[in-house]
């Protein structure tokens, strides 16, 4: 085999592939102790499936194996029901547990101007006595409430555009017409942009990019030995 043969099969190939393949990734985020949403108390955590544009996951006191769900009406609402534990109400883009209602970015199936996440994750839980403790990017944080309450997370993820590294090569041919070109594109990966999560009647904001949190309109700076705590009344208060 010749080595201009070599050549023009190595460039047919480079042409039958995809020109960027792109995944979301949280990478970038390296303070705390975890990534993502950590529950040191959970039971068993079933990811049900995609209902709507939402994924929803659901805590049993014992594993079980997720079946097919369909909705019953209840005025204009679509009403799904998880065995004998948990019930997920859509009414539009406003989900209700317990006939508490979850936006996430509050609005945006309203408003051109707020596009909607990029993913959007329901997490229910089994009901919990007075307060209830999670870890967000390894930052514990402590909701209070007076008596038995159902803790439920709405999660929502924006990422930012699109990276790509190119390289053009250029490949020379019998004559100045007959160059080939292949462009070399790294895969890549989108950052972070935005999360925001709503517990109960709590929102939570991180800016990934200036590092800090916004938690019901209160700022709170990212630094080691972060904790958060939230009581009945929304009033935050945090410590290092």
């Amino acid at each position: 085999m010749t080595s201009r043969f070599r050549l023009s099969v190595i460039l047919s190939f480079l042409t039958l592939l995809p020109a960027c393949v792109s995944t979301d990734t949280d990478e970038g985020l390296q303070w705390g102790t975890a990534r993502g949403l950590d529950y040191p108390d959970q039971r068993q955590l079933v990811t049900w499936g995609q209902f709507h544009d939402v994924e929803i996951t659901l805590e049993f006191e014992e594993e079980v194996f997720p079946e097919v769900v369909y909705p019953r009406r209840r005025g204009n609402a679509e009403v799904f029901r998880f065995g004998e534990r948990h019930e997920v109400e859509f009414r539009n883009t406003v989900v209700y547990v317990e006939d508490q209602a979850y936006e996430g970015r509050a609005g945006y199936g309203d408003s051109a101007r707020v596009a909607p996440p990029d993913r959007r994750e329901l997490t229910v839980f089994l009901p919990r006595l007075d307060s209830w403790t999670f870890r967000f990017w390894g930052i514990p944080i402590t909701v209070e409430h007076n008596g038995w309450w159902k803790p439920v997370i709405l999660r929502d993820r924006t990422y930012g555009e699109d990276k790509v590294d190119r390289n053009r090569l250029t490949f020379p041919g019998r004559n100045r017409r007959s160059r080939r070109v292949a462009r070399n594109e790294r895969i890549v990966e989108r950052p972070l942009k935005r999360e925001e999560l709503q517990v109960g009647p709590h929102r939570i904001i991180l800016d990934p990019v200036k590092l800090h949190l916004d938690v019901n309109n209160r700022r709170v700076p990212l630094r080691d030995g972060l904790s958060i705590e939230i009581n009945a009344r929304g009033r935050v208060t945090y410590a290092f």
